[in-house]
């Protein structure tokens, strides 16, 4: 659906719904009724037919990322250094790995001994979670933690999925970092940071 037809159709809805608006109101004057709230019901009704999760989707997606979300260290890169002696100076990074499918959960190694992991999952009103996590291939341990929320609103010019994916309103591609940076930086590193280091293991000092 490309966007001028949208936007033609947003306009089209806002006239419709001021008509629908006075409508109400007029009838509601000749039957001798409230029309104030006539108005206000008729408006109420025709911002439901479309906007109605526009509300909804943003409080939870926010809730999410104030309860839920954040980036996580278990084991910094200098104690497991420090807990497997020699073992970080004969890994080496894999630059072209497979990407590992099993339903939800994608596996993606990294070097001979560290693997990221990502896992997605769906919330109520279809806000998306995405857990990713850098683990210990030879002892399952998870080092570092990262969790992110969004709305599940794609981008309808690459793949639209549904008629959600057209609206705009509604889409949040993530928590936000502005004035809660202590969330997703541990020690000023985020979790890319720790992943770069992870992967490239041999090379941290």
């Amino acid at each position: 659906m490309p966007l001028l037809v949208v936007i033609l159709f947003l306009i089209f809805y806002i006239w419709l719904s001021k008509k629908v608006v006075r409508r109400a109101v007029s009838q509601s004057k000749k039957l001798g009724g409230n029309h104030k709230l006539a108005g206000w019901m008729a408006g109420i009704l025709m911002y439901s037919l479309i906007l109605w999760d526009f509300i909804p989707t943003h409080f939870m997606q926010q809730y999410h990322c104030a309860t839920d979300a954040g980036f996580t260290v278990y084991k910094s890169i200098d104690q497991w250094k420090q807990e497997n002696p020699g073992v970080a100076e004969t890994l080496t990074p894999i630059d072209k790995p497979d990407w590992i499918k099993n339903d939800n959960l994608t596996r993606v190694q990294l070097n001979q001994r560290f693997a990221w992991e990502f896992e997605d999952s769906i919330h109520l009103f279809k806000i998306h979670e995405r857990e990713q996590r850098i683990v210990d291939i030879k002892t399952g341990e998870v080092l570092a933690r990262n969790v992110d929320f969004n709305t599940g609103v794609g981008n309808p010019y690459v793949s639209a999925d549904s008629i959600r994916d057209y609206k705009w309103w509604i889409k949040v591609d993530s928590c936000p970092r502005f004035g809660s940076k202590s969330k997703w930086l541990v020690n000023n590193d985020s979790f890319i940071d720790f992943y770069m280091k992870s992967k490239h293991i041999k090379g941290v000092r």
